[in-house]
């Protein structure tokens, strides 16, 4: 691809703001290249290959701004709507899954988003989980139930440990390179303390925990 083309498309994605940027690359490409037509810059540039958009685009850049002109070549004609759905087919079409994902969960508001639609799924899971055992033995829920519900609880409960740990090693890593040293003792400091609390389980587990836990919830408690 023509290195002005390149640098027209790399603008492009960047959105309307670099529009007359992209416009002059493209009249670059054009004085470079006499034998450039508006179709192949379109196909180039990932459009229809019309050569209508590019030709619009130089046009409007061109053009004498003047009081109430257009932002773009398509502001007094295209809803917002439209041009919305066209930048965001435009991130779709050049994007990677991974990119896609990654963009999204950048921002804190739609990662708190996805989380709280994971605690609403797993909610619901629980409560069809509930309605089908007690559906399968009766109403009347039987001790045996209730001890099953709380496994289930305990469950829950150690599934969102789990994601919040993991968020946490996320964030660690993201701030590593300016993490201090006073930061990273406090750190350890509460990994030490998980750990030990994660033995703690794992001798619960296989009947081999004595007073230990009392005492941690007695701690913990205060």
């Amino acid at each position: 691809m023509n290195k002005h083309l390149a640098r027209a498309k790399d603008y492009i994605g960047k959105g309307e703001a670099f529009y007359r940027k992209a416009a002059e690359e493209i009249v670059a490409a054009m004085a470079e290249d006499t034998t450039l037509s508006y179709r192949e810059i379109d196909r180039s540039l990932g459009y229809s290959g019309t050569g209508n958009w590019s030709r619009d685009l130089v046009r409007w850049s061109t053009s004498a701004p003047g009081p109430g002109a257009p932002a773009t070549p398509w502001a007094n004609t295209e809803p917002n709507e439209a041009r919305e759905e066209r930048a965001a087919k435009r991130v779709l079409r050049d994007s990677s899954p991974e990119q896609i994902a990654e963009q999204f969960l950048s921002d804190p508001a739609v990662r708190a988003k996805v989380s709280h639609a994971q605690d609403i799924a797993h909610s619901n899971l629980q409560k069809r989980s509930r309605e089908a055992e007690r559906q399968a033995i009766g109403e009347e829920a039987s001790d045996d139930l209730a001890g099953q519900q709380t496994l289930r609880d305990a469950e829950a409960e150690l599934f969102k440990a789990r994601r919040a740990l993991i968020e946490t090693l996320r964030l660690l890593n993201q701030a590593g390179a300016t993490l201090t040293d006073s930061w990273r003792e406090e750190f350890l400091r509460t990994f030490d303390d998980i750990a030990v609390k994660v033995d703690l389980g794992r001798g619960l587990l296989v009947g081999a925990l004595d007073d230990e836990l009392d005492n941690l919830l007695a701690e913990e408690s205060r």
